[in-house]
């Protein structure tokens, strides 16, 4: 008997407090193990090279110890949202283990303390925070600091600029020492393996890059984001391809679970990319009169595609997109996963651009 069942067996009437007490116990135990047996822990991995100092993952995970408590304690409900999470710590931790050993490697160059390299590098190069900048932040925040007297939280703003004023930095020093010595990160990007089988494409097959986008036709951050879809597109051409899964936020908008019925109807006729550009073009006219309006301006089969509106054959196929786009840690529209790797909100072309060449490089050093 599964633990789920022995719960649902056992949880009744009479239940008892330590039969209550062992079932926390045992459903903690079973969900570290499961989240140890997923999460492809190898000790010994190495995930960068400092100045020839190796980082291995056993390494990262002791010092993330104290986040992956923090971790635990979310009790966070999706699949996805844990991997992800996960990923951004052991992400953030390897990010200062890096930055340790080239403060370290910079200091025995130089001959002198970490301290006092840092106190050179970053602290002691920082200005008091300028008059006009302490009354910005203050005007900005006045709501959250309950209305009080600048005079009275002047000192918060202080710490508050000046803490910023240091992370710049010291993030730009690490820059100038990445620079200077040898790192090697292989810490891979985090990714998903989404399923695209029928479902439509633009592009060439055999293209490096893949980017599967999970839209809405009634959200207007959709519509951002398909003009940096078409740009991309036109940048990158045979490098590159698109493939489109359906996300409808019905409970927001009610016209979008048609629409994306109505442009898999267009879909089955070889259409689907003319539909997908009349139904952005104005996502507030949705309604079934629209709908059949724009399939007629682009040339479909009136009848096969009344007939596959009306019937709802295409519900199935939204609801297994939509699923899926749960599986991934989707919540919102737009979504963009590009080889796998998410990039949520509306990205620009800027930030698209730059991951589909990170991964053309990737690809290149295969």
């Amino acid at each position: 008997m599964s633990f789920k069942d022995w719960i649902q067996h056992s949880f009744r009437p009479g239940f008892s407090v330590f039969a209550l007490m062992l079932w926390v116990v045992i459903g903690c135990t079973e969900a570290q193990q499961a989240a140890s047996e997923s999460s492809g822990d190898d000790p010994a991995r190495v995930l960068a090279v400092v100045n020839g100092v190796e980082l291995t993952e056993g390494r990262v995970i002791n010092q993330a110890k104290e986040d992956f408590k923090v971790m635990q304690r979310q009790r966070l409900e999706f699949e996805s949202k844990q991997k992800e999470t996960r990923y951004d710590i052991l992400r953030r931790n390897l990010d200062k283990l890096i930055a340790e050993e080239l403060i370290k490697a910079e200091a025995e160059a130089q001959g002198v303390s970490q301290e006092e390299l840092l106190e050179a590098e970053v602290d002691g190069k920082l200005d008091e925070p300028a008059p006009e900048e302490i009354s910005r932040i203050y005007e900005i925040n006045k709501g959250r600091l309950g209305g009080k007297p600048l005079e009275e939280v002047r000192g918060q703003i202080v710490d508050f600029l000046r803490g910023r004023a240091k992370g710049g930095r010291r993030d730009a020093f690490i820059k100038s020492l990445k620079a200077k010595y040898t790192v090697d990160d292989r810490m891979e990007p985090m990714r998903y393996e989404i399923a695209i089988v029928d479902r439509p494409v633009k592009g060439a097959p055999e293209a490096s890059v893949t980017l599967v986008e999970f839209s809405d036709f009634q959200c207007p951050y959709c519509t951002r984001l398909t003009d940096s879809m078409v740009e991309v597109m036109d940048q990158y051409g045979d490098r590159i391809r698109r493939v489109f899964l359906q996300f409808p936020l019905n409970s927001i908008h009610p016209q979008a679970q048609k629409a994306a019925e109505a442009s898999l109807c267009a879909h089955d006729q070889d259409k689907f990319w003319d539909m997908h550009a009349s139904l952005f073009e104005a996502p507030m006219s949705l309604k079934p009169e629209d709908l059949t309006s724009k399939a007629s301006a682009i040339g479909l089969d009136m009848e096969q595609f009344e007939q596959c509106l009306n019937s709802n054959t295409q519900a199935e196929k939204v609801s297994e997109d939509l699923q899926q786009g749960l599986e991934v840690g989707v919540s919102g529209t737009p979504a963009l996963f590009i080889n796998g790797r998410p990039l949520r909100g509306a990205a620009t072309t800027a930030q698209i651009s730059a991951m589909i060449e990170e991964e053309l490089k990737a690809k290149e050093r295969e």
